[in-house]
């Protein structure tokens, strides 16, 4: 995260990522626990789901920084 966010502005950048890491962590906690009292097998196919969920996003991760670290070529 460090090089996308300028120095002036990364104090707020981590304290945002944190606190919104940490929300999150805390309502899919909840979310886990809710199950867990209600059905084992609804559990596992929560986290099931909510993991391959998750790939598009590091995909998409994946190819923004390639793409940002793929040499230009400039026509001469």
């Amino acid at each position: 995260m460090t090089p996308m966010v300028p120095a002036q502005r990364r104090a707020s950048a981590f304290g945002l990522f944190t606190a919104g890491y940490g929300i999150f962590w805390f309502l899919g906690s909840a979310a886990i626990g809710f199950l867990y009292d209600r059905s084992v097998p609804w559990t596992i196919a929560f986290c099931m789901v909510t993991q391959l969920l998750a790939i598009p996003l590091f995909v998409w991760v994946a190819r923004q920084r390639q793409a940002d670290s793929a040499p230009t070529i400039s026509a001469a």
